[in-house]
């Protein structure tokens, strides 16, 4: 399989997975299943990019991602927030890019904006994901730059400069995404907060 399709279907499946995590639900073996899901996600595509080949590595992913989206991570949650997904389809849609590369793009800049909704779970995040310690603000903005940091090792785009997707085009993207709001369970969204969300994607 080709590099990039591996590194937009294990984005996907990350993202599956965090939409559950990221929706104000509260269930500690719900938090740790999905942070176990992941962390193999992320290590099996470290190892693929180097030896796309190696069959225990893209089992591993493969079984991940069938986990992400099956049931097993929705069990305990409030149905997943989603928002980031209605974001990104505009992306794909105008512009012809993977899924997986514009969720890359969109979710960081959405945990950017929704993170004081459930600051505690971001906390989580940071902590259990990329082994931050802290508190507050700085550990959660810390854990998001980890997770750009991530996706770009990967080779997946983190802007929408990094897609070629002006920044002159937000309003149109946002108009588009509109059509379904308000969007999310963490944070009801908005056009504003739609077109603020696209806003930090662009840098």
């Amino acid at each position: 399989m080709p590099k990039e399709q591996t590194v937009y279907g294990a984005v996907d499946a990350i993202v599956h997975v965090l939409e559950y995590y990221f929706d104000g639900s509260a269930c500690l073996i719900h938090d740790r299943i999905s942070e176990a899901l992941v962390r193999t996600i992320m290590e099996m595509t470290e190892i693929l990019i180097e030896d796309p080949k190696n069959y225990e590595a893209r089992a591993n992913l493969a079984w991940s991602a069938t986990l992400a989206l099956n049931g097993l991570t929705e069990a305990g949650s409030r149905g997943g927030d989603w928002a980031s997904h209605a974001i990104e389809h505009p992306l794909s849609a105008l512009y012809d890019i993977a899924h997986g590369a514009g969720l890359a793009i969109v979710f960081p800049a959405w945990m950017r904006y929704v993170y004081r909704e459930n600051i505690e779970k971001f906390e989580r995040f940071s902590k259990e994901i990329f082994g931050l310690e802290g508190s507050g603000e700085d550990l959660v903005l810390s854990g998001i730059e980890k997770f750009k940091t991530w996706l770009r090792k990967v080779g997946a785009p983190i802007s929408l400069k990094d897609a070629g997707i002006p920044e002159e085009d937000i309003e149109k993207i946002a108009d588009n995404a509109r059509m379904k709001a308000p969007l999310g369970k963490l944070k009801k969204l908005y056009r504003e907060d739609i077109v603020e969300i696209l806003k930090l994607a662009a840098r």
